[in-house]
């Protein structure tokens, strides 16, 4: 049991110091935009906010969100969440900047998390290791809301319409209709000569177009050009082809097949950092893993409409993401533990009923403690909330 008596650093709403992953595939202005600051000519892909253990957000003291968090776990995260997720913050919140597509990737469920970082603990893998798959034992279900036009590979297309798709570009597709996962194994067992020839057919054909899946083409013309012995280039005509409007927003359960192609949008996730991927990267990529994790079923991708005041309802229990603009008046909202806001736009007073008051300008973010009872947002803006969810 967590004890009141620990040591007294319990703390109102804080401001918070947020990390930046420079990835390859991150603009270079979106996210220094944002934050008001000039960019400096280096892709910068994700903030994250949050207590992750890998970049956790700082206060204004330095101290880590998870330090704070560790050291009095009742006042920073309630009852109820330590009794469903233990002395932990469930959620990481994310602003993701893409300028090139990310990999096809997929994120384990609970269970496949626990048992793959148990053994890749047991193994000795180091945490920073490039081949290793399980940085943490948490699942990553996870939400994208895009602040921008946000383009995306969500999940398998049905195969009757890949098949459609292939026969069109003039790529075999007997296997497809047979079955995905069989399919997806026999690509993967290709020579690197047969499956360059195959991409090379898939660019010819896409280049042409067909009719009906111009998205799909315009983005296999292209990964095919910077992965040109890559079987990732034929898994993405077989995927769902999505484009958000800013607002909207997509799901993506454990085990669902995507890519992020081109946007900034507001992520928040399981607090995990479990990437399982299948192509399109030159990191690493443990074929039997990704085939394993991943859910074959062929599903519409659909997007979650725009939210200008409330929640993108989902079914994870991790995360609840909310969207609010303010217009001058005040608005009291209920909590279920801790919360973590990020403005976007104006500028947003947060004002605790047993704390204090905070204003965050673009690109600022905070942590609200569930011991701070009610919360009463006002000012004029955006902000984005991260909370557990219902």
């Amino acid at each position: 049991m967590y004890s009141r008596a620990a040591p007294a650093i319990f703390a109102p709403v804080f401001r918070l110091e947020n990390s930046l992953q420079r990835y390859d595939w991150g603009s270079t202005s979106a996210i220094p935009e944002l934050l008001g600051n000039e960019p400096d000519g280096t892709p910068q892909a994700e903030m994250w906010i949050g207590a992750h253990q890998l970049a956790p957000s700082r206060d204004s003291e330095g101290v880590a969100l998870s330090e704070r968090i560790a050291r009095a776990p009742l006042d920073m995260l309630g009852p109820s969440v330590i009794a469903q997720f233990g002395p932990h913050l469930p959620f990481l919140l994310k602003v993701l900047a893409a300028s090139q597509p990310l990999s096809i990737q997929t994120h384990p469920s609970s269970e496949r998390a626990r048992a793959g970082f148990a053994r890749e603990e047991a193994a000795g893998v180091p945490h920073s290791a490039p081949h290793r798959s399980y940085r943490d034992a948490n699942a990553k279900p996870e939400l994208i809301c895009a602040l921008s036009r946000f383009e995306a590979l969500c999940g398998f297309q049905s195969q009757e319409r890949t098949a459609s798709l292939f026969d069109s570009l003039g790529l075999p597709s007997a296997s497809i209709r047979a079955g995905l996962a069989g399919w997806l194994q026999d690509l993967y067992g290709l020579s690197r000569h047969r499956c360059s020839g195959l991409v090379r057919t898939a660019a010819s054909g896409c280049a042409r177009g067909v009719a009906g899946f111009e998205g799909s083409c315009r983005w296999g013309a292209s990964l095919a050009r910077a992965y040109p012995e890559d079987p990732g280039v034929l898994i993405a005509l077989a995927m769902n082809h999505v484009v958000l409007d800013p607002g909207e927003a997509l799901f993506l359960r454990a085990g669902t097949l995507h890519s992020y192609l081109d946007g900034v949008g507001i992520e928040v996730m399981g607090n995990s950092d479990n990437v399982l991927r299948g192509g399109l990267t030159r990191k690493h990529v443990d074929t039997a893993e990704f085939l394993a994790a991943l859910d074959f079923t062929a599903t519409p991708a659909t997007a979650i409409p725009s939210r200008s005041h409330g929640s993108y309802p989902t079914p994870a229990k991790e995360f609840e993401l909310g969207r609010f603009a303010v217009d001058g008046e005040a608005t009291t909202l209920e909590r279920r533990g801790p919360d973590i806001f990020l403005a976007v736009a104006g500028a947003i007073t947060l004002r605790a009923m047993r704390g204090n008051a905070l204003t965050l300008r673009r690109g600022e973010a905070a942590f609200v403690p569930a011991a701070d009872g009610s919360l009463e947002m006002e000012g004029r803006g955006v902000a984005f909330r991260a909370q557990v969810g219902p």
